[in-house]
């Protein structure tokens, strides 16, 4: 079965979740978070995960997790109130990331990122 909707509005985010139930009452649910943003040209986006790194330092249009192992220097670079608590993302640094259900972006995925 394939579904579609055409009726998307340009340059917005979108959440939802697609539920399956089967003859025998069971389901299954899959969440969804994608965007409708034009990528390439003169559009960049920044993760909010890839914030700076080294006291100010960035990577201009940085691949699919470029920032991973970036440490950034406390209230230059980030702000946490949490200091003793490491995220998923940057392990070296005190910002409470954790990893997403974030879907794959097709840009990224047809360069091979």
């Amino acid at each position: 079965m394939t579904v579609g909707y055409s009726n998307l509005a340009p340059n917005t985010v979108y959440s939802g979740k697609i539920i399956v139930t089967d003859s025998g009452g069971q389901s299954a649910a899959f969440p969804l978070l994608f965007d409708t943003f034009a990528y390439g040209g003169s559009v960049v986006v920044i993760e909010s995960e890839d914030y700076n790194t080294n006291s100010g330092g960035f990577f201009d249009n940085p691949p699919p997790n470029g920032y991973a192992g970036g440490v950034g220097t406390p209230e230059v670079d980030f702000h946490d109130v949490t200091p003793l608590t490491l995220g998923d993302y940057r392990v070296s640094d005190a910002v409470d990331t954790v990893l997403s259900i974030d879907s794959t972006r097709q840009a990224y995925t047809d360069a091979g990122q």
